[in-house]
This record gives structure tokens, C-alpha cells and sequence, in this order.
């Protein structure tokens, strides 16, 4: 089997897959590869590892990894925006863009994660933006004429908003380059709407991505065409969630990170549903789903995905390195603070009547942490 090009952006920091087309994870195959480069002075990152998947027509897909610090034993490792941050995202931009017409669009490079699409600049141009909505971790921007732009974040994708009475603070990413004024280094998209604001899309990882298509097509598109049910009440309930893992031999934990289960729910919150469900991340998902009926763990991983979901959107996300909301407050992602088991390797349950210890362990290259005693 052909090994996947490789093309490190930043030493140590970013990793590319050359031709890839799907950002979410797919069955199939998997090979890993262990990336190392030279770090700039003044920092200890280092890459600890990517996992590839091949999938049909020999289309490689990225597996994100994580990046952590090797001079903080209790580190809490940089991940991609999860489904709550990538709503509050949403939330200002839906404030901020709907009603407005696009009159320009400069694109200062060719591509981000994947190349720009032909005509993707007149396809915008001049459209009135009707809405911002979301679909799992992509933000869908609703044009007049049945169009529909597509953005993904990637890990260190943002959007910035400026304009006459919008309190923005375009700052810095974690790496100190100066992101969101329109002039940044990494600043590679810059929107500008008829009322004189600009939407300014930063990336220094370019592991974001865009996209533009009708939104009649929406269901057949080849990024959102296999995703599940929305983690909410509405669309997520014990009953779809038993049948989609009765057929799962995967852990459970690898099981709700599977686009296909469920929209949406990345390594943070699958960690946090499952100590508050009381479900040990190491179990079979089919083991847990039963063969016939609701089992009342199902039912207890169904209402803790609820809860958490809410929960993290109402706090506005958790704090991650490089996110900030449109208008570049830090002032958010408070779910971090409500964090039991995430990044807390060593410590103890926050769980009452419980003094088990916070264990990490890996799984599918990515970090899990539960408690031993009471998730069983």
C-alpha cells in the first residue's frame, strides 16, 4: 500500500495530507505515522502522533492528533473545536453576517486544507447571506439562490468580525502571530459585506477547509452525506442510538466519536458523557446496546449526551488554544471549568461517593480519561 505524502507546515506543529478530501473519520484501515520536527525556541511541543485511514476510492482521511506539552506531566492536550464551539462560532456569525450582501471576497492563497473550489469567489459574490446554520462541526452559510458556503475550522480555524459598533479584539495565535485584523499573517480570507463589515477567516495550521455547493444537493454532498443524528433531544434519542451500535464491536468510546453514530461529538465531551453516564470508555458498544430492547446504559449515555451538549454550548465551548468567539473575546469556554475527567489524569473523582483516581489511557491515538471505579 502507497503511503500517504506528507508536508509538515510548522516543525513539530502541523502535519498535511496531500489530495485528502474527507476530515472526519471513516472505517477502514488505519496506519499511523509518528511525526517529530524542530521546535521554535521557547516552546516543548511536540507531534505526538497522526493517524491516517484509507477509505473507498483511495481517499486518505486525516485523524487529527494531539499535541501536548512534554514539560507539563498533568497537560491538557490542544484538540480540534468540538461541536460546542463550533456553535458559538455559529451564533456570531449568524449575528453578524445574516442580511447582508457579500461585495467582496479576497482569498490570499490557493488552498487551505484542500484547494479553493472553481468559482468559488463568484459563487459569493454579490449573494445576500440568509442564515448561518451547523451540521455536526461544519458551518453551513445559507446564500440567497440556493447556495450554501461551507466552512470547516480545521484545529485552529477562526473568524473574526469587524466593523463600525462591533466591539472585536483580533489578538494572537497561540504561536504569537497576530491573527483577525485583516493583515495577519495567517489571515487567508477576507469577506466584505455592503454595510461595511468584513468577516476575516485565520488559520495558521490550515487544516480548515471550504466549500460551495447548492443546497438542494445538501444530502448527497460527499462531507455530509454519512453523518448521524444531531446529539439533541430532537434528533438523538436511546432508541437510534441502541441500533446504531448493535452492530459496533469497537469500544464505546470510538464508537460516539464515529460521525456516522452520532453528529458532532469529538474526544472532550465523549470523555465527559461517559463518566457521567458511568460507562467504562473500554467497553463493546454491541456489549452495551444489547440485542433487543433499551438497555438502561443507552439510556443513561443518551441523556448524558444531552446534558453535556447543552451544558458546553450554554458555556460557550471549552478553552482551547487557538479558539475565540467572532468577536475574539476570551471571555469563553467556561465548560472547561465543569470538566470531571478530561485532562485531569491523576486526580480524583469528582463524582459523589466516589475516591477512585483519573486514569489515562490511549485509544485509536487518542487520549481517554475515565474512572476505573465508577464507569464500569
Amino acid at each position: 500500500m502507497a503511503r500517504a505524502p506528507l508536508a509538515i507546515n510548522s516543525p513539530g506543529i502541523a502535519v498535511q495530507i496531500e489530495n485528502s478530501i474527507n476530515p472526519e473519520i471513516e472505517s477502514t484501515r488505519a496506519i499511523s505515522a509518528f511525526v517529530r520536527g524542530t521546535i521554535p525556541a521557547g516552546t516543548s511541543n511536540t507531534c505526538s502522533s497522526v493517524s491516517f485511514t484509507l477509505i473507498p476510492n483511495f481517499i486518505i482521511s486525516l485523524n487529527l492528533s494531539e499535541f501536548t506539552n512534554s514539560n507539563d506531566p498533568h497537560h491538557t492536550p490542544r484538540v480540534v473545536p468540538e461541536l460546542p464551539e463550533v456553535e458559538t462560532v455559529r451564533r456570531g456569525l449568524h449575528l453578524h453576517l445574516s442580511g447582508g450582501k457579500i461585495t467582496e471576497v479576497e482569498i490570499r492563497r490557493s488552498d487551505l486544507r484542500f484547494p479553493f473550489p472553481v468559482d468559488f469567489v463568484d459563487n459569493l459574490l454579490n449573494r445576500t447571506i440568509e442564515c448561518v446554520e451547523r451540521r455536526a462541526k461544519y458551518l453551513l452559510i445559507r446564500l440567497d439562490q440556493g447556495g450554501t458556503w461551507l466552512c470547516h475550522l480545521g484545529m485552529s480555524g477562526r473568524w473574526t468580525i469587524l466593523g463600525d459598533g462591533i466591539e472585536s479584539a483580533p489578538g494572537r495565535f497561540a504561536n504569537g502571530a497576530v491573527v483577525g485584523n485583516g493583515d495577519g499573517p495567517h489571515d487567508w480570507v477576507v469577506v466584505s459585506l455592503d454595510d461595511g463589515t468584513k468577516a476575516v477567516y485565520s488559520d495558521h495550521r490550515r487544516f480548515g477547509f471550504m466549500d460551495y455547493f447548492q443546497t438542494s444537493m445538501q444530502d448527497e454532498h460527499r462531507l455530509l452525506s454519512h453523518i448521524g443524528p444531531e446529539p439533541t433531544p430532537e434528533q438523538l434519542t436511546p432508541e437510534i442510538l441502541a441500533n446504531a451500535l448493535r452492530s459496533r464491536k469497537t469500544p464505546i468510546k470510538s464508537a460516539l466519536l464515529d460521525q456516522r453514530i452520532v453528529a458532532g461529538l469529538g474526544n472532550i465531551y465523549v470523555c465527559e458523557i461517559l463518566h457521567r453516564a458511568g460507562v467504562s470508555p473500554k467497553k463493546s458498544a454491541s456489549t452495551i446496546a444489547g440485542k433487543r430492547g433499551i438497555p438502561s446504559k443507552i439510556e443513561k449515555i443518551t441523556g448524558s449526551t444531552h446534558d453535556v451538549i447543552v451544558e458546553a454550548i450554554d458555556a460557550g465551548g471549552s478553552t482551547l488554544q487557538d479558539f475565540r468567539g467572532v468577536r475574539g473575546e476570551e471571555a469563553m469556554g467556561y465548560f472547561s471549568h465543569n470538566f470531571l475527567v478530561y485532562g485531569r489524569e491523576g486526580e480524583r473523582c469528582l463524582k459523589d461517593n466516589c475516591n477512585g483516581e483519573i486514569l489515562r489511557i490511549t485509544q485509536s491515538n487518542r487520549s481517554t480519561f475515565f474512572c476505573p471505579k465508577c464507569q464500569q
